[in-house]
């Protein structure tokens, strides 16, 4: 006679099996999460545009950061624990992405590389099944091939998840498949689209892996929805601003607003708005997928963050009505309205609406002025009209190139030079003549 079963004995056992590994796995995932992410001390790198590190310096001080005393070319190291690192992104105007360093190694092989990349906990800072994508510059190595490298790199993270019972991140393909729209397949794009980022830098046989916070460049603050013509980026905007020595309670003038960056900026820097949130909805940030995160943690660090009251006298002026329109829809979506007067104006005929300030001017260089097909008539004009109708207001006024800047005839208390649009450009700033 066959025995009797009872109903324990006919249940499923894979489906609970699997699913107290998943709770198992989760639990395991959590707690070097803490232990990897959240408890240590990380080197951090502010990524600015080379010529702003001293501006992006001088945030990081701010914040209570201290930003490393060794000087690097495009950016600046400081130390940090996660939240200092969420901080930085939710903060610095002037920085175009904030990277977590991860690991440090020398590598003569790929070998070397595989060896040592799988051996990193990436299971702690990388969302389960998430999109990856790999960047890398190799100088003076033994191994240089980008494509190699970045294919071990892939490899070995993926068996490091596969090794842990995870799931394994996606393939580039699938990050491809969602940037359809975009034509791009430069980093930027795929972060844009969602993807984590790991970025490689190979130099002499020596190789730094550092994965992106930020995800989206942090000049994309979430608000330029109307562009004008060869717009100024966000962060190069603040950087121009704060290196001009703007600050809650003064006054600013965007002679030539285009987009209104200079303007909203200013808005927000005099009134303490952190970029991070300064539009509506607020953009997200990469760190945002990480296991480590904490969204009470992160509400706490932006409920602390301004706005505060401010008394400065912020004008945008532009002689194209359709600009303006353009820039006052900005700053709607930057919570800006109220903080800006926006004027059609003529910079060669309007004088200032109040007494001092700051003149800021990014001329349009033969876009939207018949008198730009001459940059250096233009500018000598710019100049002129300081002199005669701005006496004694600081001025910041961008300039293409350095031959401009040589036949400037106004005093300067100092220049600021940038890449914009990977070409070189720079702001001459001074004060006009009284």
């Amino acid at each position: 006679m066959q025995a009797m079963r009872s109903p324990a004995d006919t249940m499923p056992i894979m489906p609970y099996t699997r699913a107290m590994n998943d709770a198992a796995s989760q639990v395991s995932v959590e707690r070097r999460a803490k232990k990897h992410v959240k408890a240590p001390v990380h080197r951090w790198f502010a990524v600015c545009s080379p010529g702003t590190e001293a501006i992006v310096r001088a945030e990081l001080a701010t914040l209570g950061l201290e930003p490393a005393a060794v000087d690097i070319h495009g950016g600046v190291e400081f130390p940090g624990r996660l939240d200092d690192g969420m901080r930085a992104n939710l903060h610095l105007r002037t920085a175009a992405r904030i990277l977590l360093r991860v690991a440090s190694f020398r590598a003569r092989a790929v070998e070397d590389v595989f060896r040592e990349t799988v051996a990193q906990p990436w299971e702690a800072f990388l969302p389960q099944g998430c999109r990856l994508q790999i960047a890398s510059t190799i100088h003076g190595s033994r191994l240089n091939s980008r494509s190699l490298l970045e294919s071990t790199i892939r490899e070995a993270v993926c068996r490091r998840f596969a090794d842990q019972g995870l799931a394994v991140p996606l393939p580039e393909s699938a990050v491809a498949a969602d940037t359809t729209r975009n034509t791009k397949t430069d980093a930027a794009a795929l972060t844009a689209a969602g993807a984590q980022a790991i970025q490689a830098r190979l130099d002499s046989d020596h190789i730094e892996l550092s994965l992106d916070s930020s995800g989206e460049l942090l000049h994309r603050r979430g608000w330029r929805r109307e562009a004008v013509a060869a717009p100024i980026r966000e962060n190069l905007a603040a950087a121009i601003l704060l290196a001009a020595g703007f600050a809650p309670g003064m006054n600013l003038v965007d002679a030539m607003c285009g987009s209104g960056t200079f303007a909203i900026e200013a808005a927000h820097i005099a009134t303490g708005t952190p970029p991070g949130i300064s539009a509506t909805p607020p953009r997200t940030f990469a760190f945002m997928e990480w296991p480590a995160f904490s969204r009470p943690a992160w509400d706490h660090l932006c409920k602390l963050a301004g706005p505060v009251p401010t008394d400065s006298e912020i004008v945008a002026r532009d002689i194209d009505p359709a600009v303006l329109q353009a820039a006052s829809t900005n700053a709607d979506l930057a919570g800006a309205t109220t903080l800006i007067i926006f004027e059609p104006a003529d910079f060669f005929d309007s004088a200032p609406p109040c007494p001092s300030g700051l003149l800021v001017l990014n001329p349009p260089y033969g876009l939207r002025l018949d008198a730009t097909r001459d940059a250096a008539a233009l500018y000598r004009r710019i100049a002129t009209t300081i002199s005669s109708r701005w006496a004694g207001w600081r001025y910041a006024v961008v300039m293409p190139d350095q031959s401009l800047a040589r036949t400037w005839p106004l005093q300067t208390d100092s220049s600021l030079r940038f890449l914009h649009g990977g070409l070189k450009a720079l702001a001459l700033i001074g004060k006009g003549p009284a």
